[in-house]
């Protein structure tokens, strides 16, 4: 029996919608600069990059141009069941929104290395402000924030519905996926934690040492909260910055504990 429009339907809003939301998001304006005394970093304004931000660098492109291919094995998987009279939707509703996650992870993380790594200083963070489009009422583009919270709750659901599903368990080629989708997904989170840093500017994180702080110095210390949040040379300064490390703490908490865990259980169980 074939797949019916209506299970193809549900598919496709099951894979899509998630990410068409974060896409849409929420209002999301550039925060003013903060007061000269406030900066932790020494400025070196005759050494700042006055090139214009790369263009794949603003969020917005990213997070369309991620949604759209990610959209493509979603029309691919439901073209492929249509056809097969043989195969249960239920069996591949599960598969089907981890492939599209991970492979929105994949391009929107390589769009944030291709689009920030190397930039520094004032051009870094006015590569990543967020504007309102004015002819729309609501943002097109969602903060990093809001996806780097609410990418590990879809995981953990994920992973946990596949978890308590028996018909799931002792597939080696779905563990595999489970494996691949958790990894991808823990690697963008980072990188948008990282964007998330950057927006704040160039108060809340003092780093050691003088002259522009670049990509990958913010990349080093999201890395270090995201793995264990131990001991660090940079020093959070205000306590917006604290709330926001302690957010991304409790998330890294649900990749590197929960999430593992029932992946082991998973993987036992199997």
């Amino acid at each position: 029996m074939s797949t019916s429009p209506r299970s193809r339907v549900a598919i496709a809003l099951s894979a899509l919608v998630p990410l068409v939301a974060f896409v849409l998001g929420t209002r999301v304006r550039p925060r003013p600069p903060r007061a000269a005394g406030n900066e932790p970093v020494p400025v070196v304004h005759a050494d700042e990059d006055p090139r214009p931000p790369r263009w794949i660098a603003a969020p917005s492109r990213r997070n369309w141009i991620a949604t759209a291919i990610a959209a493509v094995p979603a029309v691919v998987i439901i073209a492929i069941l249509d056809r097969d009279s043989d195969a249960r939707t239920e069996q591949w509703l599960l598969p089907l929104v981890m492939i599209v996650w991970a492979t929105y992870s994949i391009v929107h993380s390589v769009l944030t290395v291709c689009g920030l790594w190397g930039i520094e200083g004032g051009r870094l963070h006015r590569s990543v402000e967020v504007r309102r489009r004015r002819r729309w009422g609501f943002g097109l583009t969602s903060s990093a924030l809001s996806i780097a919270v609410q990418t590990p709750i879809v995981v953990l659901v994920i992973v946990a519905a596949i978890v308590v599903t028996p018909a799931f368990r002792g597939d080696r080629y779905l563990v595999a996926l489970v494996l691949a989708f958790v990894l991808i997904t823990w690697v963008n989170t980072a990188l948008l934690f990282t964007e998330n840093y950057i927006s704040r500017g160039r108060g809340g994180l003092a780093f050691p040492g003088r002259g522009c702080i670049g990509f990958a110095d913010y990349l080093y210390f999201s890395l270090a909260v995201q793995m264990t949040f131990g001991t660090s040379d940079v020093v959070i300064t205000d306590r917006s910055t604290r709330r926001n490390v302690t957010v991304h703490a409790a998330t890294a908490f649900a990749f590197n504990t929960v999430i593992i865990a029932m992946i082991v259980s998973l993987l036992v169980s199997g």
